[in-house]
């Protein structure tokens, strides 16, 4: 029902009084009719309005785009109803996949771990990794290793501070509730 505190049901965010609601994220939820599950096909003009909406709330653009491997099949059918499809040099053998897609220049990358009918819009440079102390080896009483009992081998573990924030989130976006066919 919501992706870190925003809902994505299609319901209206009401930001938090401490800021404006023109630095949180745009999440589009796709439009479906009323007899649907809550699930629309992708489309090319719900990619751009996302684009769009993030450069008027921004300024800024993003540099890659995520979804999951299941989203490639209905991408490569969007790209073929709409000719988009570039040839990048001569044909020397037959191969009828795309692995390295596009959106405008825009990477799209594909990961198992994004959730499946959702892609992110993604401004890299506004994530940082805040890190309060490096990583290494917790020291337990003056020791980073400790021997087993009963066992001949050694045990430790490895501690480090830190958190990922995003600084600018109105320059990033989701677009949800895309229908996935495979």
């Amino acid at each position: 029902p919501d992706h870190f505190g925003i809902p994505i049901n299609g319901a209206s965010y009401v930001a938090p009084a401490i800021r404006p609601a023109t630095l949180d994220a745009f999440v589009r939820v796709v439009e479906a009719t009323p007899a649907a599950t809550g699930v629309a096909d992708l489309t090319v003009e719900r990619i751009q309005s996302v684009l769009d909406e993030i450069t008027v709330l921004s300024g800024e653009e993003p540099d890659v785009i995520i979804c999951h491997p299941s989203l490639r099949a209905n991408y490569v059918a969007v790209l073929s109803a709409s000719l988009f499809a570039t040839a990048r040099g001569p044909a020397t053998k037959g191969d009828a996949g795309f692995l390295d897609l596009s959106y405008g220049n825009i990477p799209i990358k594909f990961a198992r771990h994004c959730p499946r009918g959702m892609m992110i819009f993604m401004n890299k440079k506004t994530w940082k990794l805040l890190q309060l102390q490096s990583g290494g080896f917790a020291d337990l009483d003056g020791t980073t290793i400790l021997r087993q009992a009963n066992h001949d081998a050694w045990e430790g573990f490895y501690r480090w501070y830190y958190n990922t924030v995003c600084t600018r989130p109105n320059a990033n976006g989701l677009l949800v509730g895309i229908n996935v066919w495979s």
